[in-house]
C-alpha cells in the first residue's frame, strides 16, 4: 500500500485503523471536568487510602472519558474500581516469564509500537494454564507491573496511556470457540476497571470458528471497543504492522507464527526490548 494512500493520525504517523482517534477532542476530560472529579476523589479521605486516592486522580480523566463527561458515571465506576483492585491486585499471581519449561501464561510484552504504547503477545493455544481466573489474575498483574510507573513516564512515553494487544490465533481450536467465559471476563475487567486503556486489539489470522466467540462477546463489547479491533492476515502482516511495530517486533512475531501452537513453543530467548520490569 502506498503511503499516500494510508490515512494515519498525524502525530505519529500510524494508520487510523491500528489507532482510532482518542477521546481527548470530544470534550469528556476538560480540565474543569477532571478537577471537578479530583476534588470528589480528595474528600474520600474516610473511605479510601492516600495510595487509593492517588491512583484514582491519575484515573479521572480516563474514567471521564469513558462515561462520556458523565460525573456521576466516573464516580461510581471508580468506587467500584477502588473496592475491586483491594481484592484484584495480587503480586503473587503474576506467574514470571514464559519459558520452554514454564508456559502456564501466555501474555507477552514485546515493547513499545511506534505511537510509544506497550505491545503484549497472546496465544491461547501456547499457555499450558486453562483456568479462567488464574488466567485473569496473571493478566491483571501484568498490565498493572505495565502501568506502574505511568506518573513518572508520562512526559516521556505514553501515548494516551493505551497499550495494544496482539492475538495469535495459531493452534486455536474449537475447544477454545465454544468456552468465552474467559473472554467475557476479560471484557468485564477491561471495560470496567480499564477504561480507556485499550488502544487497539490486533487478531492475527482469527479463524472462521473465532467468529462463535466473537459473536458471543459483542454483546458485552462498547462500541468504542469495537472499533479498536483489527483483523491482519499472516499475507499482509508485514506490510500491514510496518505502519505501527518496529522491525524487530515484526521479525519476533513472524518466527512465532513459524511456529507449533502449543505450550512451550515461542521463539526463546523472549525479546529483550519489553518497556517495564517485572519483581523478579
Amino acid at each position: 500500500m502506498a503511503a499516500a494512500a494510508v490515512e494515519t493520525a498525524a502525530d505519529t504517523g500510524v494508520p487510523l485503523r491500528f489507532r482510532p482517534r482518542p477521546l481527548h477532542d470530544k470534550g469528556y476530560d476538560t480540565a474543569e471536568s477532571v478537577a471537578m472529579l479530583e476534588s470528589w476523589i480528595a474528600a474520600r479521605k474516610e473511605e479510601w487510602s492516600d495510595e487509593e486516592r492517588t491512583w484514582a486522580a491519575r484515573a479521572a480523566a480516563r474514567f471521564l472519558r469513558a462515561h462520556r463527561g458523565d460525573q456521576e458515571a466516573a464516580q461510581a465506576n471508580l468506587t467500584d474500581t477502588v473496592e475491586w483492585r483491594r481484592t484484584a491486585i495480587k503480586p503473587d499471581s503474576w506467574g514470571g516469564r514464559y519459558t520452554e519449561d514454564d508456559h502456564r501464561f501466555c501474555f507477552i510484552p514485546l515493547g513499545l509500537d511506534k505511537a510509544k504504547r506497550p505491545v503484549v503477545y497472546g496465544c491461547p493455544a501456547r499457555a499450558s494454564e486453562d483456568d479462567i481466573e488464574a488466567t485473569v489474575d496473571h493478566v491483571v498483574m501484568d498490565l498493572e507491573y505495565a502501568f506502574a510507573n505511568e506518573a513518572a513516564e508520562r512526559e516521556v512515553s505514553r501515548c494516551d496511556e493505551q497499550w495494544v494487544w496482539l492475538v495469535d490465533f495459531t493452534g486455536f481450536g474449537l475447544k477454545h470457540a465454544m468456552n468465552p467465559s474467559l473472554g467475557r471476563r476479560f471484557v468485564s475487567v477491561f471495560d470496567r476497571h480499564c477504561p480507556e486503556r485499550l488502544g487497539c486489539l490486533v487478531l492475527l489470522d482469527p479463524p472462521f470458528v473465532f467468529s462463535m466467540l466473537l459473536g458471543a462477546l459483542k454483546p458485552f463489547l462498547d462500541t468504542a471497543t469495537s472499533a479498536k479491533i483489527v483483523v491482519v492476515s499472516t499475507a499482509s502482516l508485514e506490510t500491514d504492522l510496518a505502519h505501527v511495530f518496529p522491525p524487530d517486533m515484526i521479525g519476533w512475531v513472524q518466527e512465532a507464527l513459524a511456529m507449533p501452537g502449543v505450550p512451550g513453543s515461542l521463539p526463546l530467548p523472549l525479546p529483550s526490548s519489553a518497556y517495564w520490569s517485572h519483581p523478579e
